[in-house]
């Protein structure tokens, strides 16, 4: 025992002195904890706000009934009512507004009747007085109820009236009651909605005599089979746990992408620990050569590394945890963001802090640190007293083990590929296994490269440009067991930098093409305010007979998008007037020329985006049944078009064809063609002259600026990627500037030596540039294969099993170009130190000390 107490002070002693180094780990390890910790508890907390949003809008209801593609009459619950169908059910409509007195924000009104509504919310207790508050409503029209606490962070009173914007329409609501809970869940609930009596929702939302579903509790699969029974064509019956299962899935994929580019920030900083762990070890051969020599057991000099790795990474991670909470908390915002974007619109904004998130993160951090930390702490215990000061030989093992590690760098791209493409691993979490490996087998190829082309690059540079520069060459074959770990693991680090942003921009690359294919109208108008991608937003009639009446326009067209329920599942539906459109999409696979698609559109069959396709498992000439008020019908798929508006897809079907099923004249947009002569920004003044006029607000844009708003959303999505390429890219420069420093420093001697024999500083500066400069280079370009291969995974496998989109793959020369700068940038400023030192290192310390 007082062996290994020994030997543990030995670490810290050492840690210690090597101030630099442990610091810049320490800071790497910070930065991946920080990461995983930070997406962990975006991730997390997101879920938890959906599952609070879902559950202020389901409630205790254990099924739901839906209407696809229109509402539900309210003669229809009136009637089950009085028939003693339903047991206990309540009517529901809901939308989603801005309030002005609560800073824009996106608040839930929701409308229900409070007598049948009261056993369905937790958040009315059991206290009568709640009740009392609900019944409130009814007496008055427009008027609601809010969350005291809501109420006391806005400071509004009984009697305030606050002003809100549905569809572009101006609506007021007097709040008549407060409403609270002790219940944590149920209390953040309430402080995203405003609870009104089901005629005033209605009047606020243009859906008199509809309802937008029907809630109820159903205790016996009999009263299930009774209710399915009785409903009519065009309704469904579904359970709330498969509507929110529906909800988790949707948004899973998404979380999961997060969460896997988070990790890789991780592994970036793995093999810096490796690599500085490993240069530990090359270090202190001689000492441990000592330590074995005087009776230590090599299970003790196991020990003694995984020890200092374990110091290393609880500093690392517990500062990393506090650094992860605080960006989390800014991330959440970004995720949740991007969730009412794409998928469903959230109306809690604030979650408590999840420890779960924090638990991950310790425990990955640590467990990371120790499992990398492992190979140097076996190549520790394989010094012997005898071959600690024998460096040839050492060398001679690692150049005898890269012919080895080369045939498993082979191994790992065979078994990387069978994971990526095999049938049976389709899993996400495989795929990003896969990419590790890829990874793992460069790394090895990289440390291959350097012993292949450091011998004849240092004969070329010997030759072309002098002895120094080929003395730094042969220098970095000599060391090879230092280049080699340190190029790789910067090659790492530099990859990922370079796959990601070279992902973004491949997508990026890819959306602006599509919107120049796709918006080819001159005009886009639409209803402001869709805080999501589903938005069932109508334009008013008043506003569409104005803008049909304005002059000068060539051709328009209309848009009406709805919500449709098929065998699969829930869907969206566009119905469309335009006869251009097979000309105005990219289509992946089509099923007819393309001048006859309009055509077989018109004889009811339909156009899906990819997304849907690929999440619903379709093809070309396969029938999507739906329900319709007129019974299921069954629609042919003529085509699949590329679309990047939603990562869960949508159909296409004419007008003549929807309106044959489906009561339902409305329009959600439109689109504009004018005269050639026509300039098109007096054409958007005049139609906003207009429509001004009526009360309803519309957005009128350009389809240029209607190409920038989506590239704005697309940047938005993205921030949180984005963010995590600059951590990767922080995480790799601290690499490289750790291990130039821990090479450079512990070759003091030789430089010593060196001046010793006559090198002037000005040659001694010459040397150490030209080796830093060669390992940043060599880092940055073993890392643009690498990274084309990350990039490359990332866009034709990942993104496509995750959100079913096929991206154009964009070869970015400028991130390119990036990831080799930051090598060689960073190689030089890990230059500047040790310069510092070796110029003030007298050569009589050094044979002194030798």
């Amino acid at each position: 025992m007082k062996s290994v107490g020994l030997l543990l002070k030995f670490s810290l002693r050492h840690l210690v002195r090597q101030g630099w180094q442990t610091i810049l780990l320490i800071i790497g390890i910070l930065l991946g904890v920080a990461v995983v910790i930070a997406i962990d508890y975006a991730n997390e907390s997101s879920k938890k706000a959906i599952s609070l949003s879902t559950q202020s809008i389901t409630g205790k209801a254990t099924h739901q009934i839906l209407a696809s593609g229109s509402g539900i009459p309210e003669e229809y619950f009136a009637e089950m009512v009085r028939n003693g169908v339903f047991n206990e059910a309540s009517p529901v409509i809901e939308g989603y507004v801005n309030v002005s007195e609560f800073d824009q924000q996106a608040i839930l009104i929701l409308g229900i009747d409070p007598l049948l509504d009261f056993p369905f919310r937790q958040y009315y207790g059991d206290d009568d007085s709640q009740l009392n508050q609900l019944i409130s409503i009814i007496s008055e029209p427009n008027t609601g109820i809010i969350a005291q606490d809501l109420a006391d962070e806005f400071d509004l009173q009984l009697g305030d009236v606050i002003n809100y914007i549905f569809e572009g329409k101006p609506g007021k609501l007097k709040i008549v009651g407060f409403i609270s809970t002790d219940e944590p869940i149920a209390k953040e609930s309430l402080k995203g909605m405003i609870i009104v009596d089901i005629s005033t929702a209605q009047s606020a939302f243009n859906k008199i005599g509809i309802l937008d579903r029907i809630e109820l509790i159903i205790n016996e699969p009999k009263e299930e089979t009774i209710i399915k029974n009785q409903l009519p064509s065009g309704l469904v019956l579904r359970s709330t746990s498969e509507q929110n299962q529906q909800l988790s899935n949707m948004v899973g994929a998404f979380q999961l992408n997060l969460t896997a580019l988070s990790l890789l920030a991780l592994v970036v900083g793995g093999f810096l620990i490796y690599n500085t762990m490993t240069f530990s070890v090359i270090q202190r051969r001689e000492l441990i050569g000592l330590y074995r020599s005087i009776g230590f057991y090599r299970s003790e000099i196991f020990f003694m590394i995984i020890f200092e790795a374990l110091v290393i990474g609880l500093i690392g991670t517990i500062f990393g945890v506090l650094v992860g909470i605080a960006l989390g908390r800014e991330t959440v915002n970004l995720i949740l963001q991007t969730i009412n974007d794409l998928y469903y619109v959230t109306t809690v904004k604030s979650v408590s802090i999840p420890s779960v998130s924090v638990i991950k993160g310790i425990l990955l951090g640590i467990f990371a640190t120790i499992l990398v930390s492992i190979p140097p702490a076996i190549e520790a215990t394989q010094v012997t007293p005898r071959t600690a000061k024998i460096r040839s030989g050492y060398e001679g093992k690692v150049r005898k083990n890269l012919i080895i590690l080369s045939f498993l760098g082979v191994m790992l791209f065979f078994i990387s590929y069978y994971l990526l493409y095999s049938p049976y691993f389709q899993n996400l979490w495989w795929s990003f296994g896969a990419t590790l490996l890829v990874v793992i087998g460069f790394s090895i190829f990289a440390a291959l490269g350097l012993f292949l082309i450091l011998p004849i690059l240092s004969k070329v540079l010997k030759k072309y440009f002098g002895l120094i520069p080929g003395m730094a060459a042969r220098e970095l074959y000599r060391s090879l067991s230092r280049t080699a770990v340190a190029v790789s693991s910067l090659m790492v680090a530099v990859s990922v930098t370079i796959g990601m942003a070279m992902m973004i921009n491949s997508f990026r690359y890819t959306v602006s093409i599509w919107l120049r294919e796709t918006l080819a109208g001159d005009i886009y108008i639409s209803v402001p305010n869709q805080f999501s991608n589903r938005s069932s937003a109508y334009i008013d009639q008043e506003s569409v007979r104005s803008i049909y009446e304005y002059p000068e326009i060539n051709k328009i067209d209309t848009l009406l998008t709805t919500n449709g329920i098929s065998d699969f599942g829930d869907l969206q539906i566009n119905v469309i007037t335009n006869d251009e459109i097979a000309y105005e999409r990219i289509f992946t696979k089509i099923g007819a020329p393309t001048e006859n698609i309009w055509n077989n559109l018109l004889l009811e069959k339909i156009l899906i985006a990819e997304p849907l396709a690929n999440r619903f498992d379709l093809d070309i000439n396969d029938v999507l049944p739906i329900e319709t008020p007129a019974g299921k019908v069954g629609f042919e798929i003529i085509g699949i078009f590329s679309d990047y508006t939603s990562s869960q897809g949508y159909i296409m079907m004419t007008r003549s064809v929807f309106e044959k099923y489906w009561k339902n004249e409305e329009i959600t947009a439109i689109s504009i063609n004018l005269d050639k002569d026509k300039n098109v920004n007096d054409a958007v003044r005049e139609i906003k002259s207009r429509v001004g006029q009526n009360n309803q607000q519309l957005l009128v844009r350009s389809n240029q600026n209607l190409r920038d708003d989506v590239m704005v959303v697309f940047d938005r999505t993205f921030a949180i990627t984005n963010a995590l390429r600059f951590i990767a890219t922080m995480v790799s420069f601290i690499g490289i500037l750790s291990a130039t420093l821990i090479i450079l420093l512990d070759r003091k001697r030789e430089f010593g030596m060196l001046k010793a024999i006559g090198f002037r500083q000005k040659e001694l500066n010459q040397l150490v540039l030209t080796e830093t400069g060669l390992m940043g280079f060599f880092a940055g370009i073993f890392a643009i294969p690498t990274g084309i291969v990350i990039s490359l995974i990332l866009v034709y496998v990942i993104n496509l099993r995750s959100f079913g989109w096929t991206i154009q793959f964009y070869l970015d020369f400028w991130s390119i170009s990036q990831g080799v700068i930051i090598a060689m940038v960073a190689a030089f400023i890990a230059a500047i130190y040790p310069l510092n030192r070796l110029n003030k290192l007298k050569p009589i310390q050094v044979i002194r000390d030798e």
